[in-house]
């Protein structure tokens, strides 16, 4: 056993020495175990949002871990001897930019997950 001893050469503690009762507060105790149980409810949280946005997609254009299927073929209507001149994707949509062989220009909008066109804005000269 190790004896502390200070300058004086006396040791900490007498041997009839008494270690003081500490009295917490029952305030003290109540907060510390609420303050605990948020920490702990925070953390879940935490944890699952990173687990769901890591697992579902979302707006920003993110494919599910299991997309494996597409939403098939979409059929488009247009006239013969139309051309596509720009495709971009945006997200959830795909905007395609078609020019018809009658000499305006069409623009459709597909939804991704669905496959569903959401509209057309076809461009007329004045």
């Amino acid at each position: 056993m190790v004896d502390i001893k200070d300058q004086d050469n006396n040791s900490g503690l007498d041997g009839d020495a008494e270690i003081p009762e500490v009295k917490v507060s029952p305030i003290l105790k109540w907060s510390i175990i609420i303050m605990t149980t948020l920490i702990v409810i925070i953390l879940a949280v935490i944890i699952s949002t990173i687990i769901y946005r890591s697992v579902k997609s979302d707006d920003s254009g993110n494919v599910k871990v299991n997309s494996a299927r597409g939403f098939g073929i979409v059929d488009l209507d247009v006239s013969q001897g139309a051309k596509i001149n720009d495709v971009k994707l945006d997200g959830r949509k795909i905007t395609i930019v078609i020019n018809n062989s009658s000499g305006g220009d069409e623009v459709v909008i597909i939804d991704v997950r669905s496959g569903a066109v959401l509209g057309r804005i076809r461009l007329k000269d004045k």
